[in-house]
């Protein structure tokens, strides 16, 4: 799902702060506020999930410039809170926990939604693909393993 959803998360970043910062890296808004904090040489990768949900969760762009939120222009409330849940579970991903299905199938339509406000039509397509995949595998099992009805009569 990760890295479905990477290159989107980049892609909308980067347009979204393009306005303000031109052909600047906007990981480069982490490290103003690391130098703010005293923090140096710490290195942030644009394509990383964590990075990217941060900049959609923590009010990098304005500890940047005061009052600068240009995400709000598109994502609400509700959307920041898909981001949240996201983090979390990449979070959970990257340090080995397992999920039970109904925690996946949550994760994976929380990441359809936030990519399609974002506009990420085809990515979210993708995770769907992965989110329904299960379902359908399991309805064929279960569709394998009924027994067949027979014609014999009692």
């Amino acid at each position: 799902m990760f890295e479905i959803m990477s290159p989107a998360l980049d892609a909308f970043i980067t347009t979204t702060v393009a306005p303000a910062i031109g052909e600047q890296d906007w990981t480069d808004l982490f490290r103003l506020g690391d130098k703010e904090k005293g923090i140096d040489g710490k290195k942030y990768d644009r394509s990383d999930p964590q990075v990217q949900l941060r900049m959609l969760t923590e009010n990098i762009t304005g500890r940047a410039k005061a009052g600068w939120a240009p995400f709000r222009a598109v994502l609400t409330r509700q959307h920041e809170a898909y981001a949240s849940e996201l983090r979390v579970v990449r979070d959970q991903w990257a340090h080995l926990q397992s999920f039970d299905d109904d925690t996946a199938y949550r994760s994976l339509d929380t990441a359809r939604l936030l990519l399609g406000v974002m506009g990420a039509m085809s990515a979210a397509e993708d995770v769907d693909r992965i989110r329904l995949e299960p379902a359908s595998n399991d309805c064929e099992q279960t569709r394998q393993e009924e027994p067949q009805i027979s014609d014999r009569r009692a």
